[in-house]
């Protein structure tokens, strides 16, 4: 079993914002959730589109305590922009507190593009002083 990745939040840090990046200009449509200490009970914490105007950023609100040994996962539909040869694609995972990010933050994925592709991934948030 692969190791799960965890991001650091601070307890007096502030509620943490979320913020997800589908670069190289593909479009996606995303939605991030945050699950239970057990894995059950999602809850979504943002949903979008990278090609419209909307902010692609997310807080989650209350103390962070309460968010210790808890999931983040995100999930993104992603597909080629154009007719380009070769397209790539990027997606980065930003936890932040106060406007940096926390340790083990940014999470990112690349690579080729040949055609639609669906992304996944999570995060276990841990809470220190």
């Amino acid at each position: 079993m692969p190791d799960i990745k965890s991001v650091r939040l601070s307890a007096s840090g502030g509620p943490p914002n979320v913020e997800i990046t589908i670069g190289h200009a593909q479009f996606g449509k995303y939605e991030l959730s945050l699950f239970e200490t057990d894995g059950r009970n999602p809850v979504v914490v943002g949903s979008g589109l990278t090609h419209d105007t909307l902010p692609d950023n997310f807080q989650i609100d209350g103390d962070p305590r309460t968010l210790n040994g808890r999931f983040l996962s995100w999930s993104a539909n992603i597909i080629p922009s154009g007719n380009e040869p070769n397209p790539q694609f990027s997606l980065t995972v930003n936890v932040r507190q106060q406007g940096l990010d926390v340790q083990g933050s940014p999470v990112r994925l690349q690579g080729p593009l040949p055609g639609p592709r669906a992304e996944f991934g999570f995060v276990k948030l841990e809470v220190g002083a």
